[in-house]
């Protein structure tokens, strides 16, 4: 394997990895949005203040836990920082 391909291949293997993250994280949001869907719906059918609050608590718990645990914001910060290695190490057919 020549040096060339090595290289055009980590680049390439870099970029998708970062695609890939990025779609993961689409994904992630996607759920969320389903169950804050869910809870505005519990919150507009609710009978009393108190049952709003009590969904909106739900909403606060679900939230805090799923998306730090989920989104995995390092991973993200991962990928950039490979990114911006190669963006630093352009190839021959490829300005800097």
């Amino acid at each position: 394997m020549s040096s060339t391909f090595a290289n055009d291949h980590v680049r390439q293997s870099t970029r998708d990895s970062g695609l890939e993250r990025l779609q993961q994280v689409q994904q992630i949001l996607g759920r969320a949005q389903q169950e804050v869907d869910y809870m505005l719906d519990a919150y507009q059918s609710a009978e009393s203040d108190a049952d709003r609050a009590r969904i909106m608590g739900y909403c606060i718990e679900f939230m805090l836990p799923f998306l730090t645990n989920n989104l995995r914001v390092d991973l993200l910060s991962q990928r950039q920082a490979e990114l911006l290695v190669l963006a630093k190490c352009p190839t021959q057919s490829e300005p800097a």
